[in-house]
């Protein structure tokens, strides 16, 4: 028997800088709901905090429930799950569904906005540039034109196809820096680092 269940979002960051939730895999149980944060929040061993997930739910029925449950791996490789163990949320709530985390592994755990991985950045674009490197000096700091020399792998159909050398990546850096969405891959063991990015709306010129 099917229920109809009524979902809204509820932060417009949801669906544009941070992917919708979604199932994992075909076989996936559930959604996995994502952190709807605009920065990286830092959970450190012992703590608890709440992340909002930018949804809403109306399950029409004051006999259902809905719950949220931790995922396995995050427990086990970093000891992060939801700290009252089940989530539960009744059937008469129709607010942003928050997610109470609690790390009990030995080292601050990094809750970045969306968690998505690089190969749903890349899975999710029909057509696009992966960019592996970057090079010459092309950036006005008074004006913010960017304009660098660059080299990677032609994106197509969610896929990386073919590789691409000496063209050149162009825009302006506050369109840039407002239309960033970070990927999950930083690398917080160095001092210096950076995720993957998308940035969308950029000019490509070169064969």
């Amino acid at each position: 028997m099917f229920r109809r269940i009524e979902t809204r979002v509820v932060n417009p960051l949801l669906g544009k800088k941070i992917e919708l939730p979604s199932y994992a895999t075909e076989g996936s149980a559930a959604l996995d709901l994502r952190a709807c944060i605009e920065e990286t929040v830092i959970l450190q061993p012992g703590g608890r905090t709440l992340v909002k997930t930018g949804i809403a739910v109306n399950m029409m029925d004051p006999g259902l429930v809905a719950i949220v449950a931790s995922r396995s791996g995050l427990s086990l490789k970093h000891g992060v799950r939801v700290a009252q163990g089940v989530g539960v949320i009744d059937a008469d709530f129709h607010g942003e569904i928050g997610v109470i985390l609690a790390n009990d592994g030995q080292e601050p755990y990094a809750i970045e906005p969306g968690e998505r991985s690089p190969e749903q950045l890349i899975g999710a674009l029909n057509s696009g540039f992966y960019v592996t490197e970057v090079f010459g000096q092309g950036v006005n700091m008074v004006t913010g034109e960017y304009s660098r020399g660059a080299s990677g792998f032609w994106i197509e159909n969610g896929e990386l196809t073919y590789p691409v050398s000496e063209v050149t990546i162009a825009s302006n850096l506050k369109t840039m820096f407002l239309g960033l969405v970070p990927a999950n891959d930083l690398d917080r063991e160095y001092g210096t680092a950076a995720p993957t990015l998308l940035i969308e709306g950029m000019t490509l010129a070169g064969s």
